[in-house]
């Protein structure tokens, strides 16, 4: 028995809630990542 994703329509297409999660989840490391560095940089002691 096969059973499909609940996240994957008949045609093939991903559920667009699953996309939207991806994105905002994708978005939200790439922002901590940014915020991150940009924390360091203010923190590093000039040289």
């Amino acid at each position: 028995m096969i059973h499909e994703s609940a996240n994957i329509r008949s045609d093939g297409y991903i559920n667009s809630r699953y996309r939207y999660y991806a994105l905002a989840l994708l978005t939200t490391s790439y922002m901590f990542n940014f915020v991150d560095r940009q924390i360091l940089s203010i923190l590093q002691e000039p040289t």
